[in-house]
């Protein structure tokens, strides 16, 4: 089995950095259907403080917007992106500005500090990404931001196993489970092995990785094309 990042990479392709994020000039008006439709999106319910999508986004530059789906985590958006947000581990980079989304989204964007020497730099991460902070259950997320943009969906989601507990009965139809169908991301990254994931994916025999306050095992699928 090859590394899961190694799958991602090869399946996706690197997206370069969106314009928004990469002309982003701090107090601009950024409009709502760029931030969706143009940049590939991980999207997180239940996020806590979880630094795996940002170690995957690092290793494959495969999307530059990460959205965490979570009350806690919005509350303290503040104390998790100063001093170069070593909360949730975003060392290296630096908060350039951020703005509202909508009444329940924040979104930070970052930007790569100088390093010496350049290659050093480029090895370490894209120059820019964003962050969307959420205050909202993951169910009316999702239904608010694809009627923003129809044409939205998340390229990569992670569903831990403590969230899906709390969506009632995860894989057997279930009102969120109903309304990610509707434009399912391409990859689902599920947390821990002792569920089953939505029938439309497919394990794709990556070697897991283990992440989350508990350290748990992480296994890839991607959608049934």
């Amino acid at each position: 089995m090859g590394e899961m990042t190694g799958y991602i990479r090869d399946y996706a392709e690197e997206e370069p950095i969106p314009e928004w994020i990469e002309k982003y000039v701090p107090g601009a008006r950024v409009n709502k259907r760029d931030v969706l439709g143009k940049s590939r999106t991980f999207l997180y319910p239940g996020a806590a403080f979880d630094s795996m999508p940002i170690k995957l986004m690092s290793e494959t530059r495969c999307w530059h917007l990460l959205i965490y789906v979570d009350d806690l985590v919005y509350k303290n958006r503040e104390l998790l992106v100063n001093a170069s947000g070593l909360s949730l581990q975003v060392r290296g980079y630096d908060v350039i500005g951020s703005f509202d989304f909508d009444e329940h989204s924040v979104v930070f964007v970052f930007e790569r500090q100088e390093m010496s020497p350049a290659w050093l730099a480029e090895q370490f991460g894209p120059k820019r990404f964003a962050m969307m902070f959420v205050d909202d259950d993951a169910t009316a997320t999702f239904k608010r931001l694809t009627s923003l943009d129809p044409d939205w969906n998340p390229h990569t989601m992670l569903l831990s196993f403590d969230m899906m507990i709390t969506n009632d009965k995860f894989g057997r139809g279930s009102d969120f489970e109903k309304t990610v169908m509707e434009a399912p991301p391409l990859f689902l990254i599920y947390d821990d092995d002792r569920g089953v994931p939505w029938s439309r994916y497919k394990d794709v025999g990556a070697n897991p990785m283990y992440g989350g306050m508990n350290d748990t095992k992480r296994v890839l699928y991607e959608l049934k094309l």
